[in-house]
C-alpha cells in the first residue's frame, strides 16, 4: 500500500512538472519565486517556479516573471532564448499583471523587483554563442551575486539579444589574470542592445562595470558608476575590431588601481554621444578616460572633476564635438571641433576660448555634480549642429530633454532649458561674443549673447556690435536684416567696445571678427530677404565657405552694404550675386577657389575693392530681365575675367593693366600679402570724390588712415610709408636632421615677433616656431640677421609636416588623417626617414612678422633645400 501512494505522489509530480512549462494562448508562461495552482505556468494562478524551464517551453513568446528572488539553475547559469522575451517586475498581488501596468523596474528606483541571483557561485546569465537576436529580450531585473573570470553578471559572447531596464550591481570577476567584466562581458562579434541599464558596483580585473573585446555593442541611457577595476574602472574596451556606440551614457565614480577611472581603452572605435564622464579616479593620472591605439569620437560630451586627469590618449587619436573638458588633457593626436576645453584659447574649427571660463561659470551647480548648464551659460547655442551625427527632432540630451529645438545645440552632455531674450540695450545695439557672458541677453558687453543671428533677428535691434573672435555657421548660414547694421572688430575686454574705438579689422595680426562658413556654406546668405543698402556688414572676415555655385556672401534679390571685409579662402566664389545691387566699399576678394565675384543682373558698386589671386576675377553675366552692370571706383583687379555683354565702368582703377603683374602693385602676392608695395601704380592714382564722405578720419581695411597724402590710393589699403618690418634675404635648408632657416631683416619698427610658417601646398599654413626680435625695442634702422634650426625627429612637428600635406583640401577626413600621423610616427625608425617625407611633399617655408600692436607682415616664400 504504502508503496502505491509514493508511486502515486510521484507520477503526480511528474504530471505536475510536464505542466509546468506551458504557455497560455497568447504565447505567455508566468514564473513566480514559488509555483501556485497546477505549477504550470499558463496564469499568474498557476505560475511556475521553473524561470530556465519557462524559457525553453515549447511555444512560449514571452515569460513573465514577479518580483522575488531567483536563484541560477545549479550548477548552470539562465540561459536566454532567441524569439523569447523575458519581462520582470509584474506584483500579481499588487494587481500589476501584464504590460501596461507600471511594472517595478529597479533601474526607475523602485527596488530590487525581479532579482536574477548567482549566489556568488557563477555567472548570472551566460549567453555564448546560441546564436540570439534582437528578439531575444531581458527586460525589468536585477542582476546580482554573480561570479566568473569573462562576465559575473552577464557572459555575452558572439550573440545580439536585448537588455532593458536591468540594474546589474554587486558581481565579481576578480580573477587577476583573467577577470574581464564584472557586470557584464561582451565578446566575439557580438552586438547587444544596452537601454536603460545601470551597472554599479562591480569587480573585475579589466572592466569593473563593462569589458568590450572584438563586438559592437550598442548602449543607449546608460549609467555606468562606482564599479572598481584594475585597468578600466567603468568599462574596457579591447581589440580594433571593437566599435562601441555609446549614446546618453553616464560614467561616474568608478576607480581603476592603473588607468583609466572612468574608461580605458585599448583599441577599439568608441562613438560616444551626450555622454558625461565624472568623479572616477585611477592611480596613473588618467582618471577619466585612458586611450591607447583606440579612436574616440567624443560628440557632445562632458568631461569635468575626474580625479588625476581628464582624458591621457597614450596613441591612437581623439576627437572632441561639441564637447566640454576640464581638468587635463594629456598625450597628442587631439582634434578639437566646436569644444570648449579648459585651458585651449584656439577659436579655429569654432573651438570656444576657455580663457578665464571657470567651471562654476559654465554649470549649475558643479561642486554638488549638477552639469546642466547654468543660464548665460558660454555653452548654450554654441554648438554645431551640423556635426552631431544625424541630428533630428527625437534626439534627447543625457536627461531625456530635446536635443534640438530648432536653433544652435548646446555643448556638452545636457541641452539648457534656459533660453535668453536677446534684448537690444541702449540706442539699439545687441552685444555678442563668442561665448555668452552674464545673463546673456546681450544688452551690454557683460550680458553679451553667444547668438549672432538671435542679436540680428532681435526686436528692436539697430546695431550689433560683434567682439573680436570665430562665428561659425551652424546649420545655416547668418542671414542680414534690413535697418541692422552689424560691425566686427570689438575687443571690449581691452577697452575697444564701440564705433568710436579704433577696431581689430580684418587681417591685424589674425585678430578680428570672423565669419566661417565651415568648409559646408556660404557664410552669409541673403536670398529673397529683400535687403536694401540699411542693412550693413562692416568689420569682418569671411572664409571657409563651401557649396557648389554658392560663395562666402550669397545675395538673390538682395542689395546690402558691404564694407571693410577681407573675403579670403572660401572654397568657392568670394561673392555671388543674382539680381542684386551691392555696393562695396574698402573689400579685398583674394583667394577663393572659384570666381572672386559672380554677377548677375543689377548695378553692383565696387569702392576701393581688391579683387585678386583667386582662381578667377571676374564672371558677370547678362539677366533677361534685369540689367547687369559693374561700376569700379578706385579699384584693382587681377584675374581672368569674363563680363561678356556686360556694362563694366572703371573709374581710376587697375583692370588687369597692361604690363603689370600682381607683384608689381602689391607687397608680396605670393604670401597672401596685398597691401601696395613701395612704387605702387595703385598709390596716390585713385579719386577722392569717389570715395563717399572721404575726409582725415577715413579709414583703409587695415583701419589706418585711408588718405595718407594727397590723392587717395585704389585698392582696399592705402600704402603706409612706415614698415614695421624690411625683409632682405631668407633661406631654408635641411641639414642634418634639422630644418635650418635664415633671414634678415634690413630695418625694424615696433616688431615683436617672428612665426616660422610651412606649407606643402602654398595655402595651408603650420606655425611651427616664434622667434622674438632681438633689436632693441623692437626698432633698428640697420640690418639684424637671425638664424634657427628646428629638429625634424620631434613626433609633434614631424606629424605637423605630415599632416600639412596630408590635409590639404582635406578636412572632413580629419579624424582619419590622424590615425594615420599615428601610423606613421610608429614607423619612425624606417630610414627613409621623415626628412624623404617632406622632400616628397615640396615643403614650403614663410617668415610672419607680428608688430607690437598684432599687425602683420609676410616674407617671401621659399622652398626648402634638401642637403643630406
Amino acid at each position: 500500500m504504502y508503496k502505491k501512494i509514493l508511486l502515486s505522489l510521484s507520477l503526480l509530480w511528474i504530471i505536475t512538472f510536464l505542466q509546468a512549462q506551458t504557455p497560455d494562448g497568447s504565447g505567455i508562461v508566468y514564473v513566480k519565486p514559488v509555483a501556485t495552482g497546477t505549477g504550470s505556468g499558463n496564469s499568474w494562478a498557476n505560475a511556475t517556479a521553473d524561470l530556465q524551464g519557462a524559457i525553453n517551453a515549447a511555444g512560449v513568446q514571452k515569460v513573465f516573471v514577479a518580483v522575488g528572488n531567483y536563484n541560477t539553475p545549479a550548477p548552470n547559469s539562465f540561459v536566454m532564448k532567441s524569439d523569447v522575451a523575458i519581462y520582470g517586475g509584474f506584483d500579481p498581488g499588487s494587481g500589476i499583471t501584464n504590460l501596461t501596468h507600471n511594472r517595478v523596474l529597479p533601474n526607475k528606483g523602485m527596488g530590487d523587483g525581479s532579482v536574477l541571483n548567482g549566489n556568488n557561485q557563477r555567472p548570472v546569465i551566460w549567453n555564448d554563442y546560441n546564436g540570439l537576436t534582437s528578439s531575444a529580450v531581458l527586460d525589468g531585473f536585477t542582476i546580482t551575486g554573480g561570479y566568473g573570470n569573462t562576465g559575473a553578471g552577464v557572459h555575452n559572447a558572439g550573440v545580439a539579444p536585448s537588455y532593458l531596464n536591468l540594474v546589474v550591481k554587486g558581481n565579481n570577476s576578480t580573477n587577476f589574470a583573467l577577470g574581464l567584466g564584472g557586470g557584464m562581458h561582451i565578446s566575439g562579434g557580438a552586438a547587444p542592445g544596452i537601454t536603460h541599464v545601470i551597472i554599479q558596483e562591480n569587480r573585475a580585473r579589466n572592466g569593473g562595470g563593462i569589458y568590450m573585446e572584438a563586438s559592437s555593442p550598442v548602449l543607449n541611457n546608460v549609467v555606468i558608476r562606482n564599479n572598481n577595476g584594475y585597468n578600466g574602472g567603468g568599462m574596457h574596451c579591447a581589440l580594433d575590431a571593437s566599435v562601441p556606440e555609446l549614446t546618453n551614457v553616464s560614467v561616474t565614480g568608478n576607480q581603476a588601481a592603473t588607468r583609466g577611472g572612468g574608461i580605458y581603452n585599448d583599441g577599439a572605435s568608441i562613438r560616444c554621444t551626450n555622454m558625461l564622464v565624472t568623479g572616477n579616479d585611477a592611480a596613473f593620472n588618467e582618471g577619466g578616460i585612458w586611450n591607447n591605439l583606440g579612436f574616440l569620437f567624443l560628440i557632445n560630451t562632458t568631461i569635468v572633476n575626474n580625479e588625476s586627469g581628464a582624458i591621457n590618449n597614450a596613441g591612437g587619436a581623439v576627437e572632441l564635438r561639441n564637447a566640454i573638458v576640464y581638468g587635463s588633457v594629456s598625450g597628442s593626436n587631439y582634434i578639437y571641433r566646436v569644444s570648449l576645453v579648459e585651458g585651449r584659447s584656439s577659436t579655429s574649427d569654432g573651438n570656444v576660448d576657455a580663457t578665464n571660463i571657470s567651471i562654476a561659470s559654465v554649470f549649475n551647480a558643479p561642486a554638488s555634480g549638477d552639469y546642466t548648464l547654468k543660464p548665460g551659460s558660454p555653452a548654450i547655442n554654441r554648438g554645431d549642429n551640423a556635426i552631431y551625427i544625424n541630428l533630428d527632432a527625437n534626439d534627447t540630451d543625457l536627461a531625456g530633454n530635446a536635443r534640438n529645438t530648432g536653433g544652435r545645440i548646446d555643448l556638452g552632455a545636457y541641452e539648457s532649458s534656459f533660453v535668453p531674450i536677446i534684448t537690444p540695450g541702449g540706442n539699439g545695439v545687441v552685444y555678442v561674443r563668442t561665448a555668452s557672458v552674464g545673463n546673456g541677453t546681450g544688452t551690454t558687453w557683460g550680458n553679451a549673447t553667444s547668438d549672432l543671428q538671435g542679436a540680428i533677428n532681435a526686436t528692436g535691434a539697430q546695431k550689433v556690435f560683434v567682439a573680436s573672435g570665430t562665428y561659425t555657421v551652424g546649420a545655416n548660414s547668418y542671414i542680414m536684416k534690413n535697418n541692422v547694421e552689424i560691425y566686427g572688430g570689438f575687443d571690449p575686454d581691452n577697452g575697444i567696445d564701440d564705433l568710436t574705438d579704433a577696431r581689430l579689422m580684418p587681417g591685424t595680426g589674425g585678430k578680428g571678427s570672423v565669419l566661417d562658413g565651415n568648409n559646408t556654406r556660404p557664410a552669409i546668405w541673403n536670398v529673397n530677404n529683400g535687403v536694401t543698402a540699411s542693412a550693413i556688414l562692416d568689420g569682418f572676415t569671411i572664409t571657409n565657405a563651401a557649396g557648389n555655385n554658392q560663395a562666402g556672401i550669397y545675395n538673390i534679390n538682395a542689395s546690402p552694404t558691404l564694407s571693410n571685409l577681407l573675403i579670403r579662402n572660401n572654397n568657392t566664389s568670394g561673392i555671388y550675386n543674382s539680381r542684386s545691387a551691392p555696393v562695396l566699399t574698402n573689400v579685398a576678394i583674394v583667394q577663393n577657389t572659384a570666381a572672386g565675384v559672380f554677377h548677375q543682373g543689377g548695378h553692383m558698386v565696387l569702392n576701393n575693392v581688391t579683387i585678386a589671386g583667386n582662381t578667377s576675377a571676374l564672371i558677370a553675366i547678362p539677366d533677361v530681365q534685369v540689367n547687369t552692370a559693374m561700376t569700379f571706383n578706385n579699384s584693382i583687379v587681377f584675374g581672368t575675367t569674363n563680363t561678356s555683354g556686360v556694362a563694366v565702368t572703371p573709374n581710376y582703377s587697375l583692370m588687369n593693366p597692361s604690363g603689370l603683374t600682381p607683384a608689381l602693385v602689391f607687397a608680396n602676392p605670393s604670401a597672401g600679402d596685398y597691401t601696395l608695395r613701395p612704387g605702387s601704380a595703385a598709390m596716390n592714382a585713385g579719386s577722392n570724390a569717389l570715395f563717399t564722405g572721404l575726409n582725415a578720419g577715413s579709414k583703409d581695411l587695415l583701419g589706418r588712415a585711408r588718405l595718407t597724402g594727397g590723392v587717395i590710393d585704389m585698392g582696399a589699403y592705402e600704402y603706409d610709408p612706415v614698415l614695421p618690418v624690411l625683409f632682405g634675404r631668407l633661406s631654408a635648408v635641411i641639414r642634418n636632421g634639422r630644418l635650418i632657416i635664415d633671414w634678415r631683416t634690413e630695418t625694424e619698427t615696433d616688431n615683436d615677433h617672428f612665426l616660422i610658417q610651412v606649407s606643402a601646398d602654398g595655402r595651408n599654413w603650420k606655425t611651427v616656431q616664434t622667434v622674438q626680435s632681438t633689436a632693441p625695442s623692437g626698432s633698428s634702422v640697420t640690418g639684424v640677421d637671425y638664424h634657427t634650426a628646428i629638429p625634424l625627429t620631434g613626433a609633434g612637428l614631424g606629424a605637423g609636416f605630415l599632416l600639412l600635406g596630408i590635409m590639404a583640401g582635406r578636412r572632413q577626413y580629419a579624424f582619419a588623417m590622424a590615425a594615420v600621423v599615428v601610423f606613421v610616427l610608429s614607423l619612425s625608425c624606417n630610414k627613409r626617414g621623415m626628412h624623404d617625407d617632406m622632400e616628397e611633399k615640396n615643403l614650403l617655408v614663410r617668415i610672419v612678422q607680428v608688430d607690437k600692436d598684432g599687425r602683420e607682415r609676410m616674407s617671401k616664400v621659399v622652398r626648402v633645400v634638401r642637403e643630406d
